[in-house]
């Protein structure tokens, strides 16, 4: 009860209504396990309909936002920036989960950073370039669908509430904040 943030990175349909309802009034849910999130549909639904304040960053922005070899050689190679974050870095990133592939052994190699560009954009909502208000709801028929998202300008289904989704983000200001973070001294200590 009353808890602020869930960070879910590893099993499926661990988070429930019930405990959403039991979070502070502005919750953080990062739902992140690959391939089926820790909210099921049925469950997304019923939250979508709670009275809290609510963000949407689709993947269609996260999407845009991949690390590359230039990205990662500002973190990796800067020779007045190294720490113990910035060698973890090199480690998990430069040769891949895997010891074989990564920026190190593969120049053209990228990688998505859609839970940073997240927690990011809850630090720095100025992040966020270009957002709308409208009504998400989420189908959970069985079928191709179950799962999909949709928005609405006008005419919502019953119970949802308007909440903020994010279209466009400032790209280059958030992978110069990203780089700021993962280059500080350890240990870090952020702005007021």
């Amino acid at each position: 009860p009353g808890t602020d943030i869930f960070l879910g990175l590893s099993a499926a349909g661990a988070l429930t209504p019930e405990m959403v309802k039991g979070m502070a009034d502005k919750p953080l849910i990062l739902a992140l396990a690959n391939p089926e999130p820790e909210i099921r549909p049925e469950a997304a639904k019923a939250v979508l309909r709670l009275p809290i304040k609510q963000v949407v960053i689709p993947l269609d922005v996260t999407d845009t936002v991949k690390m590359d070899k230039a990205l990662y050689d500002r973190v990796a190679h800067d020779p007045t920036k190294q720490t113990i974050i910035t060698q973890l870095f090199k480690t998990l990133n430069g040769y891949g989960f895997d010891g074989k592939n990564g920026f190190e052994t593969n120049p053209d190699y990228t990688t998505n950073i859609w839970d940073t560009l997240t927690l990011a954009y809850l630090m720095h909502p100025s992040f966020a370039t270009q957002t709308v208000d409208e009504w998400v709801d989420v189908d959970t028929s069985f079928g191709a669908n179950d799962g999909k998202s949709t928005g609405y300008t006008s005419s919502p289904p019953a119970g949802l509430q308007k909440m903020t989704i994010v279209k466009r983000f400032d790209n280059p200001s958030f992978f110069n904040f990203y780089v700021d973070l993962l280059t500080r001294p350890v240990p870090v200590t952020l702005p007021n």
